[in-house]
């Protein structure tokens, strides 16, 4: 199918427009840079001012780390507070051997900064994997040399991680928490390859106790390899797949309605995507790891498609193209699919890889596609993409990284591993992967679009700027998120950062006046009952008398400052960090 170019695109999308000369990067060494790369040096000149973009893989300083690498990376976004988030990825310590370690880093200001941690110091394990429930626990799945897969929790935003705790799985396991309102809430599943797997030939198990054990492994029908899976409306659950992880045309979507109960069936399902999978491949711009995975995602707004399954892949179209990025969908909830549809423009030619595909369904059902795209072997970009009719059009690909040598990885075996990561939301969509932009393999991390820490669909900006939802301590966050994600807090006045308290009482906007735009913020929050949740801005900043509710006393007390001209609104001075 030709690509077709949408007409709607979210505004901030550019189309790229300028490449700069290739970085011919080269492994850590005692003479590498030690502060990260610049948001400038990392993102591609047509992206600068639509993108945000950090280095992940940092030390507890916020450096650059020497003579390590980093690859194979993935996030986690805690439901309960956005502006806390958690990268996993592989980190090898010393780049003149193979064995790495299971890392990460989290951030509580939505990736602007981030702390460093060594999950398990000095034991060599693979498959980084962190997913997180909906209550804000993060779990972090990763391999041993046993082989066994193990969970460790953090109830803290990453800062502290307990474990390990045995969960079976074996090579490339993959890890999905169920969040939706359904009976599975909280139910953790995990598939991994039959690939030196010591529970052959089973490749599936569960948690339903928070991760506390899980359940002895059972076997899948047709034992899908190299996939993802992904949750629906009602809990079930899809696991996606080929029938190996080198020139198969055999691609699966197993769906099981009953994932969380007794006894867990799954139905099988054949999915043509319009070539072979591409997981391996010789004289391919990844040297370690697989070309990409089989993406699953399901469709869970309230819109017209509603339910609808995706599949998406790296496909050898068997053309003089050696790999494209190519989307299947069913309308019928994943029993049938459609013809295979194309999602990168790049036109074919034996040197056109586009690769590392990844999907992300946002919760409107907007389709955010990821991919590396590579010419001449040598010079890969990470490239974005978005569709809002279920995949008929595209919107032009925007590049976000600079030009760089997917080759040059983490030595010996310069590779870029098996994934990278992606989390859409209704304005944009946040990104980690790992790239050698500049002296040695990073991780890096993108908010494309809007931010949207207290996920109310407006522009955090614009909540600012309006005083809808303020940002007293001057950091470019709203304080709710600010208090949420434990950026800042003061237990005396609730839902306000530390250090921002108003001077009298009704000015919530703190700009010195208690005027018409703090009673539009004090309507907002009348009759609030609990004052219990920040992230709903402003929470309780109109419980004046700090009684625990929002009613007509905190009215009377609002009128009586009402038109005061005399407040003095605190410093804008960067507090409460």
């Amino acid at each position: 199918m030709n690509h077709r170019i949408a007409s709607r695109t979210l505004p901030l999308l550019l189309a790229a427009a300028l490449t700069p000369a290739v970085s011919h990067a080269r492994p850590d060494t005692n003479t590498e840079r030690r502060a990260p790369l610049p948001q400038s040096a990392i993102l591609h000149a047509s992206a600068i001012g639509v993108v945000r973009a950090s280095q992940v893989n940092v030390d507890t300083f916020g450096m650059n780390l020497i003579g390590d690498a980093a690859h194979q990376p993935t996030i986690a976004i805690d439901p309960s507070a956005p502006g806390r988030i958690v990268v996993a990825f592989r980190r090898f310590p010393n780049i003149a051997t193979n064995s790495a370690e299971a890392a990460g880093a989290w951030s509580n200001d939505s990736g602007r900064t981030w702390h460093a941690f060594d999950l398990d110091p000095g034991v060599a394990r693979s498959n980084p994997l962190v997913r997180v429930d909906s209550d804000g626990t993060f779990f972090f799945s990763s391999r041993t040399s046993a082989p066994l897969s193990q969970i460790f929790r953090s109830t803290d935003g990453g800062h502290t991680w307990g474990g390990p705790l045995a969960a079976f799985g074996a090579d490339r396991q993959w890890l999905t928490i169920d969040t939706t309102s359904s009976l599975g809430n909280g139910a953790i599943y995990q598939h991994w390859s039959n690939s030196s797997n010591p529970f052959a030939p089973n490749t599936f198990s569960r948690s339903l106790n928070g991760g506390n054990s899980f359940e002895s492994p059972i076997a899948l029908v047709n034992r899908p390899l190299a996939g993802r899976s992904a949750i629906g409306l009602d809990g079930q659950l899809f696991i996606s797949g080929a029938s190996a992880t080198s020139n198969s045309s055999t691609f699966y979507l197993l769906r099981s309605s009953n994932a969380f109960g007794p006894a867990p069936t799954f139905l099988s399902s054949t999915v043509a995507m319009g070539g072979t999978f591409l997981g391996t491949a010789s004289n391919a711009p990844n040297l370690f790891g697989l070309l990409g995975q089989v993406h699953v995602g399901v469709d869970q707004s309230s819109g017209p498609r509603r339910g609808w399954v995706y599949v998406l892949s790296t496909v050898n179209p068997a053309s003089a193209d050696p790999a494209d990025i190519l989307l299947a969908r069913s309308t019928d909830g994943g029993v049938t699919f459609s013809a295979p549809i194309k999602v990168n423009p790049e036109p074919a030619g034996p040197s056109a890889w586009q690769w590392f595909g990844g999907l992300s369904v946002a919760p409107d059902g907007r389709l955010d596609v990821i991919y590396f795209s590579t010419a001449g072997i040598s010079t890969t970009q990470l490239m974005f993409t978005q569709s809002f009719d279920g995949g008929d059009t595209w919107s032009t690909p925007i590049q976000l990284t600079n030009t760089f040598d997917s080759r040059i990885g983490a030595p010996p075996s310069n590779g870029m591993g098996d994934w990278q990561d992606m989390e859409s939301d209704a304005l944009g969509a946040t990104i980690v992967t790992c790239a050698t932009l500049a002296g040695g393999q990073d991780v890096y991390f993108f908010r494309v679009g809007p931010d949207d820490c207290n996920r109310n669909g407006i522009d955090d900006a614009i909540d600012i700027e309006s005083g809808f939802d303020p940002d007293c301590n001057a950091n470019g966050i709203p304080d709710s998120c600010d208090i949420k994600s434990g950026l800042a807090t003061d237990l005396s006045h609730p839902g306000i950062p530390d250090g921002c308290e108003p001077s009298c009482p009704g000015d919530f906007n703190l700009d010195g006046l208690v005027t018409d735009a703090d009673f539009v913020v004090f309507v907002y929050s009348y009759n609030t009952l609990l004052c219990s949740d920040p992230i709903m801005p402003p929470g309780c900043r109109a419980d004046l008398n700090s009684d625990s509710a929002v009613d007509d006393a905190d009215f009377a007390l609002f009128v009586s400052g009402y038109n005061d001209l005399v407040c003095t609104a605190p410093s804008n001075a960067a507090r409460g960090k």
